[in-house]
């Protein structure tokens, strides 16, 4: 039997925005803690890069190692732990600059397809 009471119809509706608007939060905050995780492998690059004479391999060293413990995870190319350590660079200026803690930040919210696009320019 197919209901055709406009008040199920108007109800459906509702149920499947509301389904939708779950998985488009579930999604950005999946992505949030995703863009934390790169500052963060930014970060650390960074400053292992600054205080320690590991050499230029490193990050390739780090890819291979990280690529091994979570072989199902990507983003660990050596190339994409290079923008991560970029990323980190260029934002933690302007963090500086404008004198904000990295918790003050609103770019974790910004998809990475777009952040490396900064990369390109840098």
């Amino acid at each position: 039997m197919i209901i055709a009471d406009q008040q199920y119809i108007t109800w459906l509706r509702d149920i499947k925005s509301n389904i939708q608007r779950s998985q488009i939060k579930a999604s950005v905050a999946v992505n949030t803690e995703l863009i934390k995780m790169y500052w963060f492998l930014g970060k650390e690059i960074f400053e292992k890069q600054e205080n320690s004479v590991w050499g230029s391999g490193f990050i390739d060293q780090l890819s291979k190692d990280l690529k091994l413990e979570f072989p199902e995870m990507s983003g660990f190319s050596p190339k994409n732990l290079r923008y991560c350590k970029t990323f980190y660079e260029f934002w933690q200026q302007a963090v500086a600059k404008l004198q904000l803690n990295e918790n003050q930040l609103h770019i974790f919210n910004i998809p990475w397809g777009h952040k490396s696009l900064v990369n390109t320019f840098i």
